[in-house]
């Protein structure tokens, strides 16, 4: 490395041809390049490669401290329109609102109610649109609309009630129970579409749905087992109504057994038993219920009527199996 030692940088480099040949200048030239990498390793050993990074990260104080002032100026602007916003905020006046939004509301918290089988909430903000109408008035086109819109209310209601007993797919309950009877005591007679009362609303609405389960469910485990729903429904319903639980019992049960199951006739002898025997089970089951022996205490009614039920059904399911297969003479 002498050469490199020897050679004055402040020299002007053409200088260098004139006292060296090209040979020599490339050995100056990778000498001096080997000792400037040599210093470099020399200063990272020295420094440490964990501060390698920091050589290389270019000065960003200046933008650090921009970004800073910029961020500065905004929140003060957010600030001056704050005020400017809570001082026009004073000087506005509060707009009053509309006198028909509360009838509105009510309007639809009665359709919201009516579409989730809410039938006596329904009802209920029906009534209550209809009184505060009546307290603003129907001078406007709005207050017209708004009044044929609620009086519409209860008719369908009534039909959505209808619709909803006599569907055999829907859920049925003892508190679904209670909540139409509750309802439809606010009806007058003409409105429950010429039912003397609740009570023979619901058991007609009832003996539809059962006509409908042979109608729409193919398969007789879950007619039978959609039939046991109404029933244990009916009678944890009844538990809570003054009302003839032995008559309204007796319909249900003779309604089912006197359905056309034609239809259902090619169902196997074997598939009919196991149908049979899961029923039968299920029926006892379900008479052993608390809520079922206490009815059965408080009506005297025998729990033989389960099979009242059942029975000629199984019966019927048979006789068109047994004439199938032309052994007539094994007919109950």
């Amino acid at each position: 490395m002498s050469e490199v030692l020897n050679v004055n940088i402040n020299e002007d480099p053409r200088l260098l041809f004139e006292k060296y040949d090209v040979a020599t200048i490339k050995k100056i030239k990778e000498s001096a390049q080997t000792e400037i990498e040599h210093k470099q390793n020399v200063l990272r050993q020295f420094i440490g490669d964990n501060y390698k990074p920091v050589l290389e990260t270019p000065p960003v104080l200046k933008d650090i401290q921009v970004i800073f002032e910029d961020t500065r100026q905004t929140l003060s602007k957010i600030t001056e329109y704050s005020k400017n916003f809570n001082s026009d905020g004073e000087i506005q006046e509060k707009q009053p609102a509309s006198p028909y939004s509360e009838v509105s509301q009510l309007y639809m918290s009665a359709l919201y109610c009516l579409d989730n089988n809410k039938f006596i909430e329904s009802l209920q903000n029906s009534e209550l649109a209809k009184e505060k109408l009546k307290l603003i008035g129907k001078n406007s086109i709005i207050a017209i609309s708004l009044s044929v819109a609620i009086d519409s209310l209860p008719s369908r209601i009534l039909t959505t009630i209808k619709n909803y007993l006599e569907d055999p797919n829907t859920t049925l309950s003892s508190p679904i129970l209670s909540d139409c009877y509750t309802t439809l005591m606010k009806f007058n007679k003409v409105q429950r579409l010429k039912s003397s009362n609740p009570f023979e609303f619901i058991k007609e609405a009832l003996i539809q749905r059962i006509k409908k389960l042979f109608e729409k469910i193919g398969q007789i485990n879950d007619i039978c087992q959609k039939f046991l729903l109404v029933l244990e429904s009916s009678i944890a319903f009844l538990s809570t109504i003054h009302e003839d639980s032995t008559d309204f019992i007796d319909t249900i049960t003779n309604s089912f057994s006197n359905s056309d199951t034609s239809h259902l006739a090619n169902i196997e002898l074997r598939d009919l038993f196991r149908h049979a025997k899961s029923i039968q089970d299920l029926a006892n089951s379900s008479i052993n219920s608390p809520n079922i022996i206490s009815f059965l205490n408080e009506t005297a009614i025998s729990p033989d009527f389960w099979k009242s039920a059942f029975l000629p059904v199984f019966k019927t399911f048979l006789f068109y199996n047994v004439y199938n297969e032309k052994f007539s003479y094994l007919i109950f």
